[in-house]
């Protein structure tokens, strides 16, 4: 399992790590320790989730681990990239529903939040789509309120076209929403979902 890049990517304020997979498909992070027990007290639901809600816009977990790293214990997830392709998206905003510190100053690779989002408009044309996302969103916030998980958020990558629509077909062929392409057979999303600025 190698893992590219320049390093561990940390985020300013969440203090964890994370890595990319060389094939970018899964993402390692860095947990707390209650994070951790957490997560292992609601895995059969969360599973249970995932087989009744295959459309569910929530990361797919694939490992938790605990290495030794001297006299420090590391706790990490291993966990699907959402953005996995060839199609980056040029900004990514990182939505939680609030107003409060969720403010950042615009440039290059920084997550957006909030406040950056909030005169955009994304455009779904097609009904049976958006209807669609909307159930899986309010599915899963059903799921994690039910979990009694309070620090969530949407993670939202747009991609802007140059008029043309990019070849989809490297990223799924079938139309729809998800969080990504599982990796795991059997949690396949039925849709995939690639919101696109024209």
């Amino acid at each position: 399992f190698f893992f590219g890049g320049n390093g561990p990517k940390k985020p300013p304020r969440s203090g964890s790590l994370f890595w990319v997979s060389q094939n970018r498909l899964l993402v390692l992070k860095t947990v707390e320790r209650l994070e951790m027990k957490t997560l292992l007290q609601c895995l059969p639901r969360y599973e249970q989730h995932f087989t009744t809600n295959r459309n569910s816009l929530l990361c797919r977990f694939f490992g938790a681990y605990e290495v030794q790293l001297g006299r420090r214990r590391v706790q990490l997830v291993v966990m699907n990239n959402a953005f996995p392709y060839t199609l980056q998206p040029d900004v990514v905003y990182d939505l939680k529903g609030t107003t409060e510190d969720r403010w950042v100053s615009p440039r290059p690779g920084v997550v957006l939040k909030d406040l950056n989002f909030a005169d955009k408009i994304i455009g779904i044309p097609d009904l049976k789509q958006k209807a669609a996302l909307l159930q899986a969103v309010k599915r899963d916030s059903q799921f994690l309120r039910g979990l009694r998980v309070m620090d969530y958020s949407l993670c939202l990558g747009v991609h802007y076209c140059d008029g043309s629509y990019p070849d989809l077909d490297c990223i799924t062929s079938d139309e729809g929403i998800s969080s990504c392409l599982a990796v795991l057979k059997g949690y396949e999303p039925k849709y995939q979902c690639t919101l696109l600025r024209t």
